[in-house]
């Protein structure tokens, strides 16, 4: 048998009395529950005497436009990064394809992400084309498949060294020397 004890404080002398208002059994309290309708005067009275100052459902309001809001700065966060990676793997093609007739000729006014398929398809490497993966973490799969097939494995080891995504790695690529196969 469990038994809940509802307590009273009172704070009005400075002193904390505590009394000992009812005391319930649980099969008591779940009878009493179940059966009694709340009226909503009620409902308010007891949301304000426990210090409750609004309705739930208005703090769920607030805690999904937060969640909202934060899906929001994340997809903000998600396309600075993926143009910042378009711009750095740019800068990797400017080094790896010293001829700038050649650059623009594999650049061809496209975007980076369709010339780095185009690239990966003429080499023979079928490019990421998975629906259920957003454009980042596909351009992101294609520049670790383009970086395996076109940089000397002991380039790529040192590169990868204490990186933590393919963003570092050609990052890494851009501020030492590097070996083509």
């Amino acid at each position: 048998m469990i038994l809940y004890y509802f307590l009273n404080i009172d704070n009005g002398n400075d002193e904390s009395d505590i009394e000992l208002d009812s005391l319930t059994e649980t099969s008591e309290l779940s009878s009493s529950v179940e059966s009694e309708t709340i009226e909503p005067n009620k409902l308010v009275e007891q949301y304000s005497k426990h210090g409750i100052e609004k309705e739930i459902k208005v703090n769920l309001n607030r805690l999904e436009d937060e969640m909202n809001l934060a899906n929001l700065r994340q997809d903000e966060d998600d396309a600075i990064k993926f143009e910042e990676l378009r711009k750095k793997f740019l800068q990797l093609l400017n080094h790896l394809i010293t001829d700038e007739e050649i650059l623009k000729e594999v650049l061809n006014g496209d975007t980076i992400e369709n010339v780095l398929i185009r690239m990966l398809t003429h080499m023979g490497e079928e490019p990421e084309s998975n629906d259920q993966l957003d454009e980042l973490t596909k351009f992101r799969i294609n520049i670790q498949s383009f970086l395996k097939l076109s940089i000397q494995a002991e380039t790529l080891e040192k590169a990868y060294h204490k990186a933590k995504s393919i963003d570092e790695v050609v990052r890494n690529l851009l501020y030492f020397p590097y070996k083509m196969k």
